[in-house]
């Protein structure tokens, strides 16, 4: 029986890349086209069963296909910085904002993508459809040269579950401590079959050994509850708990009740009113700096904060602005290795860490040997938020 390319479709094996031919619908949700879609399933249905098999597994061998090509391309995307170039902070960034990619895919591309830059053998398993992305994700950051080969055979074929009994014998976690907490009693009567959990006091609970994010410890979590409320839940060292009862006791008087809500609001309103630049009502009046030092006056900081507007101020040439607000950092327009001026706003702009790295190696990249700039070059990183918004 010949098949006919439904319309508004076209073959996917014209394209050179193609291993066989495969319908892809030239849809979308605007202007009306769902009748492609239509007929795409009409065209299916006519389908013997023998033939619906085959369609099946040649659209399954034109996925791995397709996904083979997809980690290639990001890979080189990778390795070329192209992300930050067109105004991403990462590639990640770039898989779900433009791409229009969730986080978790995004997440198991990139990390796919870069293992199998350093072991092209990644895909091999990968097109055979003995591996899955999922399993290469979670092994991404096992592989070594030594024994890249040895995992991939031991994972062909395993289920997720199978796997993670595989990575907790690469890299064992200690026992969780043993915990005793009493619940409170169910009433039927109450909203939601239960009345409201009652906590005692932090020092009657025992804590769980800290780790390391997020290979030795859970992550920590928040979890909207009801409309405005959001549950908090993190590990941490008996140290940080002292600190926290002891902040409760001090602020007794204040809050009574000691409620963890009403401590770290306190602890968190007091922090952003010392170190948030959007909350300083007096900006650092200008003083008389010398003009070749390293150091940012703090009001040179304080001007550049409040022109970019606490953002990453960097355009991609499509005129994309990346408006990142995480590890932000100050950066020289005129680097002051090459005799950028540190005492004038013009000269200063607010960057992310990865673009401000990113430029940075555009800038110095035609120094065979950067050490003689002061050594290697990674960005403003004496500048960052962090350490300079007091």
């Amino acid at each position: 029986m010949k098949r006919e390319t439904p319309r508004g479709c076209f073959k996917l094996s014209t394209l050179p890349w193609a291993p066989r031919a495969m319908w892809i619908s030239r849809f979308t949700w605007k202007g009306g086209h769902k009748m492609t879609i239509v007929r795409l399933f009409d065209w299916c249905r006519n389908l013997s069963d023998e033939e619906l098999l085959k369609e099946l597994e040649a659209a399954r061998e034109d996925e791995r296909s397709l996904l083979i090509r997809f980690l290639v391309c990001l890979s080189e995307l990778d390795r070329r910085h192209l992300a930050q170039g067109q105004g991403f902070p990462s590639p990640f960034n770039y898989c779900t904002e433009r791409l229009k990619m969730s986080k978790d895919e995004a997440c198991r591309g990139v990390r796919a993508a870069r293992s199998s830059a350093l072991y092209p053998a990644i895909l091999s398993y990968l097109a055979d459809g003995v591996v899955s992305l999922t399993v290469i994700s979670m092994l991404s950051s096992h592989f070594s040269i030594d024994n890249v080969s040895e995992l991939l055979e031991r994972a062909k074929h395993k289920s997720v579950r199978e796997i993670e009994r595989l990575v907790a014998e690469l890299a064992p976690k200690p026992d969780v401590r043993e915990t005793i907490r009493r619940l409170p009693e169910r009433d039927a009567s109450s909203p939601g079959g239960g009345t409201a959990p009652v906590f005692e006091p932090m020092s009657q609970f025992s804590l769980s050994a800290a780790g390391e994010l997020p290979i030795l410890g859970p992550p920590s979590k928040m979890e909207p509850l009801a409309p405005c409320r959001i549950r908090f839940a993190f590990t941490a060292t008996e140290e940080f708990l002292n600190k926290i009862e002891r902040c409760r006791r001090l602020l007794r008087h204040k809050y009574p009740a000691g409620r963890l809500e009403e401590i770290f609001d306190e602890l968190a309103r007091n922090f952003l009113k010392k170190r948030d630049p959007d909350l300083k009502t007096r900006p650092a009046p200008p003083r008389a700096t010398k003009p070749f030092r390293r150091e940012i006056p703090q009001w040179v900081k304080d001007e550049v904060w409040k022109r970019d507007g606490g953002r990453c101020s960097f355009v991609s040439t499509e005129g994309r602005l990346c408006a990142s607000q995480d590890f932000l950092e100050f950066d020289h327009v005129i680097p002051w290795a090459l005799g950028g001026l540190s005492n004038t706003p013009g000269n200063i702009r607010l960057l992310c860490r990865s673009h401000n790295q990113h430029l940075g190696q555009k800038v110095f990249s035609e120094f065979h040997e950067p050490e003689g700039l002061g050594g290697n070059f990674k960005g403003d990183t004496a500048n960052s938020i962090t350490d300079d918004l007091g």
